[in-house]
C-alpha cells in the first residue's frame, strides 16, 4: 500500500482581546518575547463580533504578561506613530500594528519608510488621527448651562471620525481650568470635574440630549464622579 502522509495540523490562531494602547502594547511585548508571528495572532477588540469566538469556541481572554521576558526597545518616533495610529478607526488596525513591531524587531527598519508599504500605511493612519484631532478642536463648540444648575458649566456633543477624544479633552483640561464640563460622543463622554478628567461609557444618544430636558440621565452619571470637594469655589 502507498504510504500516506498527514498533513500537518495548522495550529489556530491565537486570539488576544485589547481595549486600549496600553493592553495592546503590553500583549505585544509578551508575544514578541514567544516570538509569535504576526499571522498567528487574532487580536479581537471591544467592538469586534464576540459570536465569531462563540462559534469557533475560542476562549476571549486577554494575552498574559510573560514573566522574564526582556524590555521591548523601540525608537521614540515609533512609539509614537503607534501610539497615535491605534487612535485611526481601521479594521484591523491592532493586527497591522503589531506587524509593523513584528517587523521592526527583526531589524526591518524600512517599516518606518513611506516608501514601504506597511510604512505608508503608517503614516496614512497618523495624518488622518492627526487632522481629525485638528477638525475637532476647530469645531467643537459647547454650551454653558445656567450657573445655579450646577456642575457641569458646559457640555458639548461630537462625533468623531477617529478616537481622539481624549486628546481633544487634555486640551480643554489644560486651558479651562477649573471650569467644569462634560464631552460626550457615541462611542464615549469625558468629564472634567475641575481637577481631574474621567473617562467613561456613552452617556448621550445625540446632540439633542444637551437640552435641559434630557439630562436628567447624563447629569446623574456625571454627579456620580463629580466631587465639588476638589474645587476652590473662589476659583469657579
Amino acid at each position: 500500500m502507498p504510504a500516506t502522509h498527514k498533513q500537518p495540523q495548522q495550529r489556530p490562531a491565537r486570539p488576544v482581546l485589547v481595549h486600549s494602547f496600553d493592553e495592546w502594547r503590553a500583549a505585544a511585548r509578551a508575544l514578541l518575547a514567544q516570538r509569535v508571528a504576526p499571522h498567528a495572532v487574532l487580536w479581537i477588540c471591544h467592538n469586534d463580533d464576540g459570536d465569531l469566538f462563540a462559534r469557533a469556541g475560542a476562549p476571549l481572554a486577554p494575552c498574559p504578561a510573560q514573566a522574564g521576558a526582556g524590555a521591548l526597545r523601540v525608537s521614540r518616533k515609533l512609539l509614537e506613530m503607534l501610539q497615535t495610529a491605534a487612535c485611526c478607526r481601521l479594521p484591523q488596525r491592532w493586527a497591522f500594528l503589531y506587524r509593523v513591531l513584528w517587523r521592526w524587531q527583526r531589524g526591518e527598519r524600512q517599516v518606518l519608510s513611506a516608501a514601504d508599504g506597511d510604512g505608508a500605511q503608517l503614516h496614512a493612519m497618523v495624518r488622518a488621527v492627526r487632522r481629525e484631532e485638528r477638525a475637532l478642536l476647530a469645531r467643537l463648540r459647547f454650551r454653558e448651562r445656567r450657573a445655579q444648575a450646577g456642575a457641569p458649566r458646559f457640555v458639548a456633543w461630537c462625533e468623531p471620525a477617529h478616537d481622539v477624544l481624549p486628546q481633544v479633552a487634555r486640551h480643554f483640561a489644560a486651558r479651562m481650568a477649573r471650569v467644569t464640563w462634560m464631552i460626550a460622543s457615541p462611542e464615549a463622554s469625558v468629564l472634567w470635574d475641575g481637577a481631574t478628567l474621567h473617562s467613561t461609557g456613552a452617556l448621550m444618544r445625540g446632540p439633542a440630549e444637551l437640552d435641559d430636558a434630557g439630562d436628567a440621565m447624563w447629569l446623574h452619571a456625571y454627579r456620580s464622579v463629580f466631587a465639588p470637594a476638589r474645587l476652590h469655589a473662589d476659583l469657579m
